[in-house]
């Protein structure tokens, strides 16, 4: 069961019932995924979740939600259901912020979530589709970024004449709710009931404060399922809940993955192994570049997505191969130092494929299994390849490529052949 069967099989009880729990928050955490522009403003004026569903689905149906490419296409179905429950149809939101520029890099998304009279909970948006948003998301390994100074403004604005309330966010989300609280006037901050960071990345240690940790630890508590990575960065001691979920790897940073029984998640002792290696790789690789080369690296790699006109992660689907290798012959021509971080990020990723192929292997189609063999020469050998051409000076991109996989090929043909003779052997072979 996950969050949205969760709403079918519970929606039907109200908090006078079931008081708020873990499950409620990352609902609402989600919520804020929706854009809802033209239906939520930014003044008090309050619009319950039902109205807001009902006015979204007058411009966009559930046939739309399902053919998106989008990685939050399902939010606004989560809004829909939830317009649809006693529990959730009749809480109020109101204060919707949003605001994406690229001029700043900033991708910032919150709004209340009034339950009743006495308590509001505020959801703070994770990334969106936006190369904007990604772009900030890892200029924070290296400096205070726009939104997280948003969410400070934005609770010292609109929280400080409401009563207790709840912060929280998934992912980028998680983060902002946790700076915010961690950072806002002391008035906000001491009427927060607890601070719920869904899978997010923890604060760098350049805007790490200890005193502002110790006066909110008892009140934070992060939720990460198994296999997290973005959940895992700037770890501190804290809360921490692990949660089991149906999907694969980095996967199951998508929430809807998170597997609920009755009113609590589905829980487990501890992350796995390839999460604690990914966390170890990714530490040291923070802890041996310098922010200016995380900097340095970060501005070369989007701008050279910029530069190709992709601003949304989904342009990626439509680019087409031409335009695509301009872009990997683009990063390839960036200087020395960008393209060794490169090579360096690109082996955390080899490394985890290459441990973890049978698993990938086997939740794939068919097809993918008859093919295992030569989709995992496919992964490492690229990988590889790419890793080796980032260490040299070679200009000559279409030889490089031509030359190392039509040595991938060969080597392919081979091994069918060899199992082609096989086959012919044991075929003629006469039954003993």
């Amino acid at each position: 069961m996950n969050m949205i069967d969760y709403l079918n099989w519970r929606g039907d009880l109200t908090f006078k019932q079931d008081e708020f729990n873990l499950v409620d928050n990352l609902l609402f955490a989600y919520i804020s995924y929706t854009n809802l522009d033209g239906i939520v403003d930014s003044s008090g004026k309050e619009v319950t979740i039902k109205q807001a569903a009902d006015k979204y689905f007058e411009s966009h149906t559930m046939e739309e939600i399902e053919k998106s490419k989008s990685l939050i296409a399902r939010a606004p179905e989560v809004l829909k259901y939830m317009g649809e429950t006693e529990r959730f149809k009749d809480c109020k939101l109101k204060y919707y912020a949003h605001q994406v520029d690229g001029e700043t890099t900033q991708q910032f998304s919150a709004v209340h979530i009034k339950l009743d009279n006495k308590t509001t909970y505020i959801s703070f948006c994770g990334t969106d589709d936006t190369l904007v948003g990604w772009h900030e998301d890892f200029q924070m390994s290296y400096k205070e970024v726009s939104a997280q100074r948003q969410a400070i403004k934005y609770l010292n604005e609109t929280a400080r004449n409401i009563g207790k309330f709840y912060v929280g966010g998934h992912s980028k989300g998680g983060n902002l709710a946790y700076y915010g609280a961690l950072k806002c006037d002391k008035r906000v901050q001491d009427k927060i009931i607890m601070i719920f960071d869904n899978d997010g990345p923890g604060i760098s240690d350049e805007l790490f404060d200890q005193q502002q940790y110790d006066n909110t630890i008892n009140r934070y508590v992060k939720i990460v399922p198994e296999f997290s990575v973005f959940g895992l960065i700037f770890e501190r001691p804290c809360n921490k809940i692990i949660v089991k979920s149906d999907n694969l790897l980095v996967l199951q940073h998508i929430a809807h993955s998170w597997l609920v029984q009755g009113n609590d998640f589905v829980r487990t002792d501890k992350v796995t192994d390839e999460a604690i290696m990914v966390q170890a790789a990714l530490n040291r690789f923070l802890e041996d570049v310098d922010l200016q080369q995380r900097e340095k690296f970060v501005d070369d790699f989007f701008n050279t997505l910029h530069a190709a006109d992709i601003e949304m992660l989904y342009d990626f689907a439509t680019i087409g191969l031409t335009r695509f290798g301009r872009i990997i012959k683009d990063l390839m021509d960036l200087d020395d130092q960008s393209k060794e971080i490169g090579a360096r990020l690109l082996k955390i990723v080899s490394d985890v494929v290459e441990q973890e192929k049978d698993k990938i292997i086997s939740t794939t189609s068919d097809y993918l299994k008859e093919k295992k063999d030569d989709i995992s020469t496919f992964l490492k050998e690229a990988s590889d390849y790419v890793s080796e051409y980032l260490k040299t000076k070679s200009t000559d991109l279409t030889d490089f490529v031509k030359k190392k996989f039509d040595d991938v090929i060969s080597e392919n043909g081979k091994n069918k052949s060899k199992t082609t003779e096989k086959k012919k052997e044991k075929d003629t072979k006469p039954n003993e």
